[in-house]
């Protein structure tokens, strides 16, 4: 399955947004952004938490997996901070375009550039 950068940057947004009892799961990750499937979600949350920016359970069920998130990690917030600005993420985006890599270390690297360089100036 193709990663969506847009969709791991946004269910980042949205576990943040989350209270501290709120159940996430990609059905309700879903609600709140219909602009995804729910394998994307789910696909972006596994990757997340795989990356060491989420908590999460997976499930898997025949023709059918899921994820529950418990939470942000130290790490994940980090990270969301570093693209959370629109127009560093535009930048990110287009950086990491140009050299083909939209792996979440290089992702996280280009952001550090990014706003190395905004506040060099």
């Amino acid at each position: 399955m193709k990663l969506n950068q847009d969709c791991l940057r946004d269910v980042l947004l949205q576990v943040e947004a989350a209270g501290l009892s709120d159940y996430i799961s990609e059905e309700t990750l879903h609600s709140q952004l219909p602009q995804y499937t729910e394998d994307e979600i789910c696909y972006a949350c596994y990757m997340l938490g795989d990356a060491g920016y989420l908590d999460i359970q997976k499930e898997h069920y025949i023709r059918k997996s899921s994820v529950e998130v418990r939470g942000m990690t130290y790490k994940g917030h980090g990270f969301l901070e570093q693209i959370r600005d629109e127009s560093v993420w535009k930048k990110v985006k287009e950086k990491a375009k140009k050299i083909g890599a939209f792996a979440l270390p290089v992702l996280a690297d280009i952001a550090k550039e990014v706003i190395a360089a905004q506040l060099t100036g």
